[in-house]
């Protein structure tokens, strides 16, 4: 079992980094992968602050919100089990890079029980290295998988990290060790990190 403080002393300098990322996303990325683009928005101002900040973004120089769209991270087939819309939903990334199979599948089944214990909706999102993809389709989590490729590209898992600490802005953010902690203790833990 871990304790609390080990998992805030944990949780800390991971959520300080996501800070960073969220701060200096990658501009070529951001505009490559925009889609929206596509789609004109309605209006000649809008369309034109939509070109501008594709062009800025081109040039490397961008806004923190330029390119961003709200959503939603759940999926469309999973069946919610507190209701549609009674409960507020609540997006959790679960940082898992680093641990072995066992502990994440471990990891995994812990939190699943204690996300539906809670009041509210959560959402988990699966952040590992781990490619476990049969039994991860059983948990109905979004996954996303951080590969390490040392051999082609070693900045493509900051490079990804940062993408996701872009995309997933509005969510909390834990470390799969937080799954091990006793139920008084992750009741604290959660509760004061949402």
């Amino acid at each position: 079992m871990n304790t609390l403080s080990a998992v805030e002393l944990e949780t800390k300098p991971l959520r300080e980094q996501f800070k960073r990322w969220q701060n200096a996303p990658d501009a070529h990325l951001l505009w490559r992968s925009d889609l929206i683009v596509l789609k004109q928005p309605p209006g000649i101002r809008n369309r034109f602050r939509r070109r501008l900040s594709h062009w800025f973004m081109k040039l490397g120089i961008h806004h923190k919100d330029w390119g961003r769209y709200d959503w939603s991270a759940t999926l469309k087939h999973q069946s919610l089990e507190h209701g549609e819309t009674d409960n507020p939903l609540m997006t959790v990334l679960v940082w898992a890079v680093g641990h072995s199979r066992s502990d994440v599948r471990q990891g995994c089944e812990r939190l699943n029980q204690y996300f539906r214990s809670q009041k509210i909706v959560v959402v988990p999102v699966l952040v590992t290295d781990v490619p476990d993809f049969a039994w991860y389709s059983r948990l109905s989590w979004l996954i996303e998988y951080l590969p390490k490729l040392t051999t082609i590209d070693e900045s493509y898992t900051d490079r990804k990290s940062a993408h996701l600490a872009w995309l997933y802005h509005d969510a909390s953010i834990i470390p799969l060790s937080a799954a091990f902690l006793n139920e008084e203790d992750w009741q604290k833990f959660f509760y004061s990190n949402i």
